[in-house]
């Protein structure tokens, strides 16, 4: 029994432009260990919403 897939939601309240949000998303994906081994089995998917956003 197993994960079929996992999604991570970054729920962000921040005045920052799009830039600083995605980049928070891009070194998570590249450095969060727990993240990497997940994904060497089962597919995972990342996205940020912005406060006022969310749905």
């Amino acid at each position: 029994m197993g994960f079929r897939d996992i999604r991570v939601r970054f729920d962000v309240d921040t005045d920052a432009d799009d830039d600083t949000p995605a980049k928070l998303v891009e070194l998570t994906e590249r450095y969060c260990v727990v993240l990497q081994t997940v994904r060497s089995t089962t597919p995972a998917e990342t996205n940020v919403v912005r406060s006022g956003d969310r749905s």
